[in-house]
């Protein structure tokens, strides 16, 4: 956590606010690796700012979202395909539900 001092524009990476000065935000760096066409290799590293209460929100969300999963009515679900063996032709396999992923 830390607490913003200097006039750098930080945006908050969920909200798309600006983090005015004073205000406490989470810091996080993020690194990746890269190729070039000839298979050069550069690392990239990039900063992630995130305000504290919308830092909260996200893991109450992901939180009440486990809890959900559990309870799930697979309302909204679709149907999975598969190729049946020796032809070229698909048949229905199972349905997915589109939130929880579960298959039946």
């Amino acid at each position: 956590m830390k607490i913003k001092k200097a006039r750098k524009d930080h945006i908050c990476d969920y909200c798309g606010r600006k983090i005015e000065k004073g205000q406490r935000y989470f810091c996080e760096r993020h690194f990746c690796k890269e190729f070039d066409y000839d298979f050069e290799e550069t690392i990239c590293g990039f900063d992630s700012h995130i305000h504290i209460k919308c830092g909260y929100k996200q893991k109450k969300h992901k939180e009440r979202f486990e809890k959900f999963k559990l309870t799930c009515k697979h309302k909204v679900n679709h149907t999975e395909y598969s190729y049946i063996p020796g032809e070229c032709v698909m048949q229905p396999e199972c349905q997915v539900c589109d939130i929880c992923g579960e298959k039946f």
